[in-house]
This record gives C-alpha cells, structure tokens and sequence, in this order.
C-alpha cells in the first residue's frame, strides 16, 4: 500500500487526476442522490403510464437535441489545445465563437422540427393528439439544451475550474428534484412536469453563461466578447464537424429515438417500466462521470507523437480506474435490484422492474467501462471507422427492439438495448487495440 501511495505522489497526472476527479466524486455523491430521489418521486407521483407520456415527450426533445448536435464541446476542447498552449487568446475567441454560433443555429432547427412535427408524435406515439401544443412548448428548450452541451461545458475544465463543475452539478441535480419533482407531488401532472423541465434548462445555460464570462474577463484578457472572424483552424475544423456530427447523431438515435419507437409496439406503462429501468442504469454513468470530466480533455491535450508514452500511460490509468468504479457498482445493483426496487417503485406498473434493471445494467456496466476510448479514438482520427460499426449496431439494435418489444414489453427492449451497449463497447476496446495498442508489448 505504501509503495502504491508513494507511486502517486510521484506521478503527476495521476496525482491531478485524483484532486480533480476527488472533488468531483464530492458533489458527484449529492447529485446522484438527489437525481435518483427526484426520479423515483416523480415516477411515484405520476405513475408508470404518465412517467411514460413524459419520458416519450422529453425522448422527442432530446432526439431533436442530438441530431442537430455536433458535439461541438468535444471538437472545441482538441481545437483549442494548441492555441491555449500558445497563450494566442484571440484564436480561442474566435473558435470559441464559431462553435457558439454553430450551436445556436442548430438549436434553432431543432426546435422548428419539433414544432413542426408534434402532431404525428402526439397523435402516435403518445396516442394523446390534445397534447401535441406540450411538444411544442417542449420545443422551446432545444437550443438551451444545444448550447449548454456546447463549448461552454469544456471551458471551466481546460481552464482547471472543477470546483465550478461540482457546484453546478449539484446545483442542476437540486433544481430538477425541486421543480420535476415539486411539480408532480403539488398535482401539476404532465403539464407541470414538461415546464418545469422547461425551467431547469432555462436557469441552466444562465450559469453556464456567468461562468464563460467569468473565465473570458480572468483567463483570456484584452478580448472581445464575440470575433466572427473564421479561425486559423476553420477548413480542418469543418471537415471534422460532419465527423463528429455523425458519429453524434447515430449515437443519440440510439438513445432517444430508442423509446418513442419502443411506443409503438408496446403500451406506456411499459414505456415508463423501461424509463425507469434506465434511469437506475445510468446511476452507473454518473458515477464514473465526474472521473470523465477530468480525464476526457486531459487525453485530447496529451496526445502529441513526441509524448506517446506519457499519452499510453495516463489511458491505461484512465481505463482501470474507470473499470474499477463501473463493474463494481454494476454489480452491487443488480444484487440489490431484486430485494430494494420493488419497495421503491410501489406502483402495480413496476412489478418487473428488477428483471428489466438487471438486463440493462449487464449491457451498461460494459459500455461504460470502455467510455475512455472515446477522446483515444478521437484524437487517433479513428472516429469515421467507429461511425460505420456504429451505423451496423444501430440496425442491429433496432432490428431487436422491432422484434422483441411487441413479445416480452420493456424486457424484450432492455435486452435490445443491452445488446448495443455490450457490442459498442467491445467493437470500441478492439478497434483501438488493433490501430494503436494500449495495453500488451506493443503498447510499452
């Protein structure tokens, strides 16, 4: 144990990694707690029908979100790392701006799409036509949504400012519990719900937005707040865009296209028996996010052919610790899935909710495991190979859910699910072993 404690303090990106992920594990626990308490009260309140109608609404947000999504945080955190290296403050105006406003016009299209098309998800997939306006009022958060996913989210993580991600973090988890959640016990129903939803993403890009400024005025001095001017980098960095917007929009049909297609072929209550499911699934993502968030812009700005080694070590740290926090917590919930759901979801359309759970964590705790090779990929230029399997596990997955929803309801979807998940993350781990090894001889 002393030699592992002395090897750390050693080491300095090891050492970076666990103050910074540490303190992110900090507010990490309270967000958790409060996201899971906010999900099963308002899944309690509205009940599994409603909690359905609800997860299909906020799906068709979230599916218009990623398709005009261009995962421009991503891109901007590999843009950014030369010009940030030469203190060449104008140039990171400028990216920043061109990312800003590629956001914004994005969010715009989706909203108009939505609009647009919320009488069919209405009259289809809700099999509620009344309620088509509440789509539409959903609508207006998109471009919210799109912004803050944006460059903003990068920006107090290249500059070091965790302790401004942990606060915020806690701070949006507390304002869902206390608007969703509110909304639902005060009798608000759907309606209530949808806008306090509204709300939240609302109040959300205004923080975001205090902190770019903030960081701007501290960090990046003498600069205008916007500069159209096109960036050094803008010819390579539209090229990327359609790469990173493929690869974004594959994986957020998956996502979210997942459950308003699942409507189709099975009744709501089964909807939100998967919703909520899922929902206790991806505590396995939260746990391991505040660890991404440190780790993810650190291997897009160590890549370097003169640093190779340095890059190799802090991946492979990157992947045991990721596996170490995944796979456990994978496991403890599916034990604790059967004897602790059923007493939390006590309403009669969550009687299958620890079978449904245990097949998507299987899949997710995988998936998850691997998410340290999506900034290798990217910054190894290997992410228009990882576009085409994805594109193959997409039909593959759907072609599942098609066949096994209308027979076994939200099982027969989690094990559709599950199924990409477990297949993503392997095809992933093999792609980059078999371009630039990590682990084994060839990676020393």
């Amino acid at each position: 144990m002393q030699s592992i404690l002395t090897r750390i303090r050693h080491d300095a990106q090891l050492t970076n990694l666990f103050k910074n992920s540490g303190l992110l594990y900090a507010s990490g626990i309270f967000s958790i707690i409060l996201t899971f308490v906010q999900q099963i009260t308002t899944a309690n309140a509205l009940g599994a029908a409603n909690y359905g109608r609800f997860a299909i609404v906020l799906s068709s947000g979230f599916l218009a979100t990623v398709i005009v999504d261009f995962r421009t945080w991503e891109l901007g955190a590999k843009l950014l790392a030369a010009p940030m290296a030469q203190h060449n403050h104008q140039e990171s105006i400028r990216i920043i701006t061109w990312l800003n406003t590629v956001e914004l016009v994005a969010g715009l299209i989706g909203a108009l799409s939505i609009f647009l098309l919320a009488e069919p998800i209405a009259r289809y997939l809700l099999q509620a036509p009344e309620i088509s306006w509440l789509i539409r009022l959903y609508a207006l958060s998109i471009p919210f949504r799109v912004v803050v996913m944006g460059i903003l989210s990068v920006l107090p993580r290249l500059f070091d400012h965790f302790h401004w991600v942990a606060m915020k973090s806690v701070g949006y988890a507390l304002a869902r519990l206390v608007f969703i959640s509110g909304a639902a016990w005060l009798g608000l129903g759907l309606v209530g719900v949808v806008i306090a939803a509204i709300l939240v993403e609302v109040l959300h890009l205004g923080v975001m937005i205090v902190m770019a400024f903030t960081i701007r005025k501290r960090y990046l001095p003498g600069t205008p707040v916007f500069d159209f001017t096109r960036p050094r980098q803008f010819a390579e960095a539209r090229t990327m865009l359609g790469a990173f917007w493929l690869n974004s929009t594959l994986l957020g049909i998956h996502i979210y296209a997942f459950i308003p297609l699942m409507a189709l072929f099975t009744t709501p209550a089964q909807v939100g028996l998967f919703r909520s499911s899922m929902d206790i699934a991806e505590l396995i993502d939260r746990a391991v996010q505040p660890l991404l968030l440190v780790i993810w812009p650190k291997i897009i700005t160590l890549y370097a052919p003169d640093q190779l080694q340095i890059f190799r070590h802090y991946v492979r740290q990157a992947a045991v610790l990721l596996n170490l926090i995944a796979l456990p917590l994978s496991l403890a919930i599916i034990i604790a899935s059967s004897t602790l759901l059923p007493h939390l979801l006590t309403n009669e359309g969550f009687a299958d909710i620890a079978a449904v759970t245990t097949v998507l964590v299987v899949g997710y705790g995988i998936y998850i495991g691997q998410f340290w090779t999506r900034p290798v990929i990217i910054t190894t230029g290997l992410l228009s190979t990882q576009n085409w399997l994805t594109f193959g596990l997409l039909i593959v997955s759907f072609g599942l859910l098609v066949w096994l929803t209308p027979l076994y309801g939200a099982l027969g979807s989690a094990a559709a699910r599950a199924v990409f998940f477990l297949l993503s993350g392997f095809s992933s781990f093999l792609l980059l072993q078999s371009r630039l090894p990590m682990f084994g001889k060839s990676a020393t």
